[in-house]
């Protein structure tokens, strides 16, 4: 008799690991440990939210520089780089932004140390879409997380890109300072 009980409730654990199991998966979770999409999203936007106010204060340090020195070429190097990627950043965070319900912000970082998690964040985004579709119910389901897959993947091939664009600046302004290093 007891055999027959303890058969029973393995059968039950059974079926509730299978519906946890399918919920995760509807949710982009690899794993019972992994934060969901939506969480992976919000940490993603956020730090995108970040990285336009420290680059927004960048800018308005270096256009009081070139206020008091016109004729800097750092400088306007520096204005003309960033005001660049300031644009191209607030356009992927309202891209993305507009896939969230809500949005938790905790803290202000330095948002350069941020694009490294930036880029890592938005393949393992992509990487949930595609799971989510591939688990996906329905062809609508399927069809927008592939879509937004495919959106997530050129967010972080942008910043792929930003990274290496960043050391090439980095190299400019390292010759014109006489072979001095610039931290960006």
């Amino acid at each position: 008799m007891k055999r027959v009980q303890n058969v029973e409730k393995e059968k039950k654990v059974d079926k509730e690991e299978k519906i946890a199991l399918e919920l995760m998966k509807k949710k982009g979770m690899m794993s019972i440990r992994d934060i969901d999409r939506d969480e992976d999203l919000g940490q993603v936007v956020s730090d995108l939210w970040n990285l336009e106010k420290h680059l927004s204060t960048t800018l308005e340090k270096i256009t009081s520089e070139l206020e008091k020195n016109p004729d800097d070429e750092v400088n306007k190097i520096l204005f003309n780089f960033i005001s660049n990627v300031l644009v191209e950043v607030r356009k992927h965070r309202a891209r993305h932004l507009k896939r969230l319900e809500k949005l938790k912000m905790h803290g202000i970082w330095c948002s350069y140390k941020h694009i490294y998690g930036i880029r890592e964040q938005f393949w393992e985004v992509g990487a949930k879409d595609l799971h989510i579709a591939y688990h996906a119910d329905d062809e609508k389901t399927k069809e927008e997380m592939l879509k937004w897959a495919m959106e997530d993947f050129k967010t972080a091939a942008f910043f792929d890109g930003l990274i290496h664009l960043m050391k090439g600046v980095a190299e400019k302004i390292k010759k014109l300072k006489g072979g001095k290093d610039v931290g960006l």
